[in-house]
């Protein structure tokens, strides 16, 4: 009679580690999910603020070398 109530606490305690797991892993995915976005957003937004930083900075050069000098 001792036994089944250990066996059965055993059971239990596999399936809820099974479905802490699943738990675990779908959690996991949103997080990927979120930071890939992430990410993706500082591939595609670094490069076009250093090129258009770059561009302001060669066309305010360009106006100040080009200011004095006149045909």
């Amino acid at each position: 009679m001792l036994r089944t109530p250990t066996f059965f606490f055993r059971c239990l305690k596999t399936v809820l580690r099974a479905f802490e797991l699943v738990i675990t892993r779908s959690l996991a995915k949103v997080k990927l999910a979120e930071q890939r976005r992430r990410w993706q957003r500082l591939n595609l937004g670094a490069p076009l603020i250093l090129l258009g930083l770059f561009g302001a900075v060669r066309a305010w050069r360009r106006k100040r070398r080009d200011a004095g000098f006149s045909l």
